[in-house]
């Protein structure tokens, strides 16, 4: 049985993970500046692992067969999908579980 102070943690977890989400939307819409910067400094590639898509609710165009993972609308996804991870903290959100990095822009 949960908790009072597991049952908080999951809601305090779950309205951090969704400020963050709207927070990708708002940046990649309205900072196209900071969305490319960002990816400059990013390295890796996508994987297609689906983490991304599973925050907080699972998208509707993430399938999921054979532990392999593809987006339906992959050519017409939206742009917080083609340009996560945009910060350390989007890869916090899951977990690190994500082929993608970024630099250490200091060494630069």
């Amino acid at each position: 049985m949960e908790t009072v102070a597991q049952k908080r943690d999951n809601v305090a977890l779950t309205m951090n993970l969704f400020y963050h989400k709207v927070r990708r939307f708002m940046v990649v819409h309205f900072r196209i500046k900071y969305v490319r910067e960002s990816i400059d400094v990013r390295e890796g590639a996508c994987d297609q692992c689906g983490q991304c898509c599973k925050i907080i609710v699972q998208c509707p165009f993430l399938s999921e067969a054979d532990g392999h993972t593809s987006c339906r609308i992959y050519k017409l996804r939206p742009l917080q999908c083609r340009a996560f991870p945009l910060h350390d903290n989007d890869l916090r959100d899951i977990e690190y579980k994500c082929s993608f990095r970024f630099r250490n822009t200091d060494d630069a």
